[in-house]
């Protein structure tokens, strides 16, 4: 089994203007904590689905990384937090109330202008899942990458050759 937490976090790592460390940006205090096997647990439930190994690694580094627009785990009281402003479970209850969104996809990161990165629905437990873009235009889902690692690769690669644009 790969350790996708260092995978993750040598990505971040690579791309310091994109992805901040959080401590960086703000006091210590509001690094977040990393979730628990409970909150993992509450948070399956809560959108019926098993999250892999390379997923729970992503979303528990941007405790500590400023990844924008990711979602998190845990509800948090404040929505001052830059990685967290509001957990998985409710930005995807709030997405399945539209009748256009297909409750088989898990929102994860927001885009904020309505778009969403997803993951799909599964009830097995999985080293690695898929990435899928949400286009809000047209309420299509695009496959992107077969794992976090390759979407975040191509999503790192793509965002710094735009910064150099700037």
């Amino acid at each position: 089994m790969k350790n996708y937490k260092k995978i993750i976090e040598e990505l971040f790592q690579k791309y310091p203007s994109i992805v901040e460390p959080i401590e960086d940006i703000l006091s210590i205090e509001h690094i977040l904590p990393i979730p628990t096997e409970n909150d993992w647990q509450y948070c399956s439930e809560r959108v019926g689905t098993q999250f892999s190994e390379d997923f729970k690694s992503f979303i528990e580094l941007t405790c500590s990384y400023n990844y924008s627009g990711t979602y998190g785990v845990v509800s948090y009281p404040s929505s001052n937090f830059i990685a967290y402003p509001y957990p998985i479970w409710k930005a995807y209850e709030t997405d399945i109330k539209d009748d256009w969104w297909d409750p088989n996809y898990i929102p994860f990161v927001g885009i904020g202008n309505g778009d969403e990165y997803c993951i799909r629905k599964t009830t097995e437990k999985k080293e690695t899942c898929s990435v899928y873009y949400f286009d809000h235009e047209d309420n299509s889902y695009e496959f992107i990458a077969h794992s976090i690692e390759e979407w975040l690769m191509e999503d790192l690669e793509e965002c710094f050759k735009y910064s150099q644009l700037l």
